[in-house]
């Protein structure tokens, strides 16, 4: 049980440590799945340019309040990006746009280790 709340600990000193480097966000519920999981520290980074295959995390909803994160898939032709989780079958039906972007993955902080 310590070892558990070690671990614990750990990883939240960690977030706020890279949050204030960076940023940093705790996964992104199942839609990034096997690449980023539930519980996984996403550290992020604003980038001047973002292109096809990056994963970002963006703001979405009511006032902004929900972070997404999902990776770019292609150009909206006026500007901004389409997005698509790599474990949903479809694109997301929306336009992310450019002021919308918290920052780029630049490290996946594994909460619980993969083989």
């Amino acid at each position: 049980m310590k070892h558990i709340l070690y671990l614990f600990l750990t990883a939240l000193c960690a977030v706020f440590l890279f949050s204030s480097i960076s940023g940093a966000r705790i996964g992104f519920g199942r839609s990034m799945e096997p690449y980023i999981c539930t519980g996984d520290i996403v550290i992020l980074r604003p980038a001047e340019t973002y292109e096809v295959g990056d994963v970002i995390a963006f703001r979405r909803g009511w006032l902004g309040l929900r972070t997404v994160g999902h990776r770019i898939v292609g150009y909206h032709y006026r500007g901004g990006y389409y997005t698509k989780g790599d474990n949903c079958k479809y694109a997301d039906p929306w336009v992310v746009r450019e002021e919308d972007i918290i920052g780029k993955e630049v490290r996946v902080i594994r909460w619980i280790p993969r083989n």
